[in-house]
């Protein structure tokens, strides 16, 4: 996906929600007429949740919470990679499994990121393996974003990958535009 202003981040953004608005809609209908096992049998192995991509496409719930999250993250980073580096724009986003870094500029000087939200980004060692993956990369700026609540590490790391986190209330209010610290 490919995002030129603001305007079109904002766009995206609105998508996402308007696909976690009908979700909860189910969920609540479902909560509310259901006994609990059943809804937690649903919320598990049903596909009461919406793809945020493509409306009206059914998804697991599980499923459309880990790309809601993912999908707010990569917003708020286009936006602050607007912000910083607005000549390398536009951006190109690599959504679900394509292949490349997650976040990626067309126009020069080049800006590689990664992107990722988790409970903490010890998890799996994410934040490692993301940071080793930019590094890896040929760019100008080289970043990785990611949201996770409570504080963690972040700045400069060898290698010039700049990691900045987010704050969870900053991914979900919808008029946060983030910048990057100094």
């Amino acid at each position: 996906m490919r995002f030129e202003t603001a305007e079109s981040v904002h766009a995206f953004e609105n998508q996402v929600r308007i696909a976690a608005r009908a979700c909860v809609e189910a969920l609540r209908s479902l909560v509310d007429n259901e006994e609990p096992m059943a809804v937690l049998s649903a919320m598990k192995f049903n596909q009461i949740g919406q793809d945020p991509l493509q409306p009206g496409v059914p998804l697991n719930l599980i499923e459309q919470v880990n790309q809601t999250f993912t999908y707010l993250v990569t917003a708020a980073a286009v936006k602050a990679l607007l912000l910083a580096h607005p000549e390398s724009a536009p951006f190109e986003a690599n959504l679900g499994t394509a292949s490349g870094t997650d976040i990626e500029s067309v126009a020069h000087p080049k800006v590689a990121a990664e992107v990722f939200a988790a409970v903490s980004p010890a998890n799996n060692q994410k934040l490692k393996q993301d940071i080793a993956k930019v590094q890896a990369v040929k760019a100008d700026h080289r970043y990785v974003f990611y949201c996770s609540p409570g504080a963690h590490d972040e700045g400069k790391v060898p290698g010039d990958v700049r990691v900045i986190r987010f704050e969870v209330e900053e991914i979900t209010d919808g008029k946060t535009f983030p910048g990057l610290p100094n």
